[in-house]
């Protein structure tokens, strides 16, 4: 006859080391259950605290990027008022974004476009100072070295120029723009200058075949005032 299991004690119990792992998170568990549950709750917060972020980033996002998409379709149908507009609403509301940092570029071409040479000049160096895109640089800089060129400032639009060139995704873009350096530096009698520039191009001279005639126009200015 089978006699009945007898009931283990809790010495017994804290000999097997199984049971005693588990006898002994038991107690751990019963000893700080307070600090446990409070851990417990703040992780939970901390999750979603951080969903909520989330979602309000997108949402952000969202309307960041319809913000944009109406300034340019305004600039594209020549309002440049409403453009401008919605511009100034995007870096006022995410001027720490990237969509600020863009809109700040839009702005200085909209501003170029309408003939707002002081605000045009004035957002094109903003951006130069804290903008990241290569692309949109390049176009600061060409704003740049437009505005000083309306100015007669041609030293400074030369700079500008190359500053352009050195952020060129083409070679064509690049040259291009080196010739217009080139002009700017013939304008303001830097001819040495201007002279280094044709040679540099020159031995690359597969690069620039579509601006040849250009290149071929520039460098005959330049013989025949070198030559007075």
């Amino acid at each position: 006859m089978l006699k009945p299991k007898r009931k283990r004690t809790i010495k017994e119990i804290k000999q097997d080391p199984l049971l005693e792992t588990v006898y002994k998170g038991q107690q751990l568990f019963e000893e700080n259950s307070q600090l446990i549950v409070r851990a417990g709750l703040g992780l939970i917060a901390i999750i979603v605290i951080t969903l909520l972020i989330r979602g309000n980033r997108a949402t952000a996002a969202t309307q960041a990027d319809n913000i944009l998409a109406s300034a340019m379709s305004h600039y594209s149908a020549g309002n440049h008022t409403a453009a401008v507009e919605d511009l100034d609403h995007l870096i006022d509301d995410y001027g720490s974004t990237q969509y600020g940092e863009t809109a700040l570029f839009y702005l200085a071409q909209v501003q170029f476009s309408a003939g707002n040479s002081d605000e045009a000049k004035m957002h094109a160096e903003t951006y130069l100072s804290k903008g990241k895109s290569f692309s949109h640089r390049a176009g600061s800089h060409l704003i740049l070295a437009e505005l000083f060129v309306r100015g007669g400032d041609y030293g400074s639009a030369a700079d500008h120029y190359l500053g352009a060139a050195e952020l060129a995704y083409t070679p064509v873009t690049d040259q291009r723009n080196r010739l217009s350096a080139v002009h700017c530096f013939i304008q303001i009698g830097e001819y040495q200058i201007a002279e280094n520039l044709l040679d540099e191009l020159e031995e690359n001279g597969e690069d620039i075949d579509p601006l040849g005639s250009d290149f071929k126009r520039m460098r005959g200015r330049l013989l025949a005032l070198l030559q007075k």
